[in-house]
């Protein structure tokens, strides 16, 4: 169990802090208040998954490795509608995940992402690219490339821009994922195989590039 949990529940929080001079009724008290709050957002929680549920392209997003029902949601509600962008460099774009480019007088120069629009949605894009990885060999080798020359930060944002990607085409297309690893897609509810070696195999690589 993290620190971080341990200090989430009545007892841990009351052993972490039992070597300081509190009373007993003030440990009490704030066991309580942590006891309530963590209710709450138990509540609070299933709530948004079950308003997510019926979000237009839900079903989709969750498909995707490790976007879950709060992921898919804060991407969703921040994307409101997949048909506003007609490609997915502009669905980057809008979440500030494109490089600035700078011009002054003939020099042009290309620099970090832009971090316009929703920090919210870039951080989660993020978390689902980082475990993403590791089920895709694909993801993980071009992670490991981009890391060797630029450094992890760098690396971790080329594959949530490659995840972002697979998000656009994903909604686009009415796509859901059987099994994101090895390329099988439920093509606008048709089942669908790809082969490592097929056209259909090559049309999803690319919407990864």
């Amino acid at each position: 169990m993290t620190r971080q949990k341990a200090l989430g529940n009545g007892k841990g929080f009351a052993k972490a802090v039992g070597l300081h001079e509190w009373s007993r009724l003030e440990l009490e008290s704030i066991a309580a208040h942590v006891a309530v709050l963590n209710e709450q957002e138990k509540k609070l929680e299933a709530e948004i998954v079950a308003a997510a549920k019926t979000l237009p392209g839900h079903e989709n997003l969750v498909s995707i490795k490790d976007i879950g029902e709060i992921r898919a949601t804060v991407l969703l509600i921040t994307i409101v509608n997949i048909g506003n962008f007609a490609k997915s460099g502009h669905l980057a774009a809008f979440l500030g995940m494109t490089p600035g480019v700078s011009q002054s007088n003939d020099s042009l120069c290309i620099g970090r992402i832009t971090r316009r629009g929703s920090k919210i949605a870039r951080t989660t894009l993020v978390q689902c690219a980082l475990v993403a990885r590791r089920y895709s060999p694909y993801l993980s080798d071009f992670h490991e490339k981009i890391k060797s020359r630029r450094g992890a930060g760098k690396a971790n944002t080329a594959v949530a821009k490659k995840l972002l990607n697979t998000v656009f085409y994903t909604l686009k297309n009415d796509w859901v994922i059987e099994d994101f690893p090895n390329f099988v897609i439920n093509h606008r509810r048709r089942y669908m195989p790809l082969p490592p070696h097929s056209n259909l195999a090559q049309d999803f690589l690319r919407v990864l590039s």
